[in-house]
């Protein structure tokens, strides 16, 4: 079995806290395979770990907030070349987005061996498609059929009746 954790500014770059928590949680399951993905401010923390990492985290992903696209002037990002989304990766975006079973080396490949950014995906015309087509599954989970800006997450994680 395999679990992916998603830590946000913790683990493995700060002690104590939800850090010790995840450390301790993947120490305590020797047996199942960890995998994590990490959100941090930006490229400033990659690869400072101030925990020795368990044998049983196979991989780290790093994801930054703050990319270096974030800094690019208007020109570059006028010339800079759009990308699209595969097939395999459409699903699985969609998938992500709509609380379904995930193959999560898809989404990973996307940032880590593609280069794709946070910012230029989820300001693209794949990702925008992507929430128009899951708009109307997401209004049906709510009672009123119109969900207010507040409960959209919620929307998301609810399952499906």
């Amino acid at each position: 079995m395999k679990v992916c954790i998603v830590a946000e500014g913790c683990y493995p770059y700060v002690v104590g806290g939800v850090s010790g928590w995840i450390n301790s949680m993947i120490k305590s399951f020797p047996n199942i395979e960890f995998i994590l993905l990490t959100i941090v401010a930006n490229r400033s923390v990659r690869g400072k770990f101030v925990y020795e990492l368990p044998e049983n985290l196979t991989q780290v992903y790093e994801l930054y907030l703050e990319d270096c696209e974030w800094e690019e002037g208007e020109r570059e990002r006028k010339v800079r070349k759009r990308f699209h989304l595969s097939k395999k990766e459409r699903t699985e975006l969609t998938n992500l987005v709509m609380n379904r079973k995930i193959e999560w080396g898809v989404i990973f490949d996307l940032f880590q061996r593609k280069g794709v950014s946070v910012d230029n995906l989820l300001m693209g015309p794949d990702f925008f498609q992507i929430v128009r087509e899951c708009w109307p599954v997401w209004a049906e989970r709510v009672p009123s059929g119109r969900p207010s800006s507040s409960c959209r997450i919620w929307c998301l994680m609810r399952p499906a009746a």
